[in-house]
C-alpha cells in the first residue's frame, strides 16, 4: 500500500467537523475523518485507521502540490518547503 499523504488545513478541519477527543496531553487533539474510519492527530500531524491496525500516515499541512512524472496525483510539500516557496513568490 502506497504511502497515504494527506492535506489538511487545520482552521478548516477544526470548523467543519467535531474534535472527537480531547484529553489532558497536549499530544492528543483528534478529529475523525472519512465517515469516522480514520482519526487524524492534529498536533502531532498523523492519520491512523480506527477500525483497522497499520501504521500512522503523515499528515500535511500545505498549499503548494506537484506532480510526479510517474503519477497523475498531486502531492503537497512539506511545511518547510511552503515557506520558501511563499517569500519566495510572494516577497520578490
Amino acid at each position: 500500500m502506497n504511502k497515504l499523504i494527506l492535506t489538511v488545513r487545520l482552521k478548516s478541519i477544526i470548523l467543519k467537523t467535531n474534535v472527537r477527543k480531547k484529553t489532558k496531553n497536549l499530544d492528543q487533539e483528534i478529529v475523525s475523518t472519512n465517515g469516522n474510519r480514520y482519526d487524524v492527530n492534529l498536533i502531532q500531524r498523523t492519520h491512523v485507521p480506527i477500525y483497522w491496525i497499520d501504521k500512522p500516515n503523515e499528515v500535511r499541512r500545505s498549499k503548494w502540490f506537484y506532480s510526479s512524472e510517474r503519477d497523475s496525483r498531486f502531492i503537497p510539500f512539506d511545511e518547510q518547503m511552503n515557506e520558501q516557496l511563499e517569500v519566495k513568490i510572494f516577497f520578490i
